[in-house]
């Protein structure tokens, strides 16, 4: 089997848990995917005769996986059906989608939300064998490195089903090429100056399990259960006199972020966050240079605002 003769499919569920039986134009465009099944394995000790083990037994059953995606928009004008590469999986991952269709200026925003979750089916087609997965969610780091292409780094978990064999599909993928990292505009508190190399957010989502003795494999399901969005960034020093990040740092301050991806319309991407704190700082080094390595916390403003993601 040939690691790139796969192919991966990616549809939201209506009913938890219930295959969404996504099709070739359900596919993703993604690289890195593994996958691998995680279990409960229960020793049995019962007595016996002699000091040989008795066979385990499996309970509990999931599927754990990951995969990177590029960061990239639709290269058409957002619609009901017409929306941004990552779109399933950013549902999936505790945010939900808005779409705006005003002519001319169509755009997807993505924001966190507690409640309503929605799931995940994911086919993984490895040439000549198929994972179907169903109930996942995921969670997701987006990384942004100057000059580069803006990736999303995804991990899921779902439901366990033993693979079947099967062909490998031949997936409708979007023909657009992603965005670079540049000319971002990248400011934090209103600051505009600052000479970067990366930029990191992970969405960190809580994915928790369902144990229930009447459901099959003694689990209900998953649920998503928390989020602590963090994240960093690598500013060249300042004095503080031109960015206070020490004194940021020790008073706890909150600023905005904000970010732009991409500048073409349909394949272009804002981060944006309300309340930034400072979580680490520590002196660095890039090509003899004195930067700042800073942790990042991002905290919620009124509620589920904590980021949001915009594809214009």
């Amino acid at each position: 089997m040939l690691i790139n003769r796969t192919a991966i499919l990616a549809k939201n569920e209506t009913t938890y848990g219930t295959d969404a039986t996504p099709a070739a134009s359900d596919a993703i465009d993604v690289f890195d995917f593994t996958i691998k099944p995680t279990g409960d394995k229960i020793a049995r000790q019962t007595y016996k005769a002699n000091l040989s083990p008795s066979e385990h037994v499996i309970g509990k059953k999931l599927v754990e996986g990951s995969f990177k995606m590029e960061v990239r928009g639709a290269g058409a004008a957002y619609s009901a059906s017409v929306r941004p590469d990552p779109d399933p999986i950013l549902r999936a991952s505790g945010l939900a989608a808005t779409v705006d269709t005003t002519p001319g200026a169509e755009k997807v925003t993505y924001d966190p939300v507690s409640t309503g979750f929605e799931s995940v089916t994911i086919y993984g087609y490895m040439d000549g064998l198929i994972h179907k997965v169903l109930g996942c969610f995921c969670t997701f780091k987006l990384i942004a490195q100057a000059g580069q292409i803006a990736i999303f780094e995804v991990s899921f978990k779902g439901l366990y089903q033993v693979p079947v064999d099967g062909a490998i599909i031949t997936p409708t993928l979007l023909a657009l090429q992603p965005p670079i990292v540049q000319s971002v505009g990248l400011t934090i508190g209103g600051w505009a100056a600052g000479v970067y190399e990366k930029l990191e957010m992970d969405a960190a989502v809580e994915i928790s399990e369902r144990p229930d003795l009447n459901s099959a494999e003694g689990l209900k399901g998953l649920a998503i259960t928390g989020r602590q969005p963090a994240g960093s960034m690598d500013p060249l020093a300042v004095t503080e006199a031109t960015k206070s990040f020490w004194a940021n740092w020790k008073a706890g301050t909150a600023e905005a972020l904000t970010a732009t991806i991409g500048s073409t319309q349909y394949n272009k991407m804002t981060l944006s966050a309300p309340k930034v704190q400072i979580s680490d700082i520590a002196w660095g080094d890039r090509s003899k240079e004195r930067i700042y390595s800073l942790g990042l916390n991002f905290a919620g403003n009124a509620g589920d605002d904590e980021f949001q993601l915009v594809f214009a």
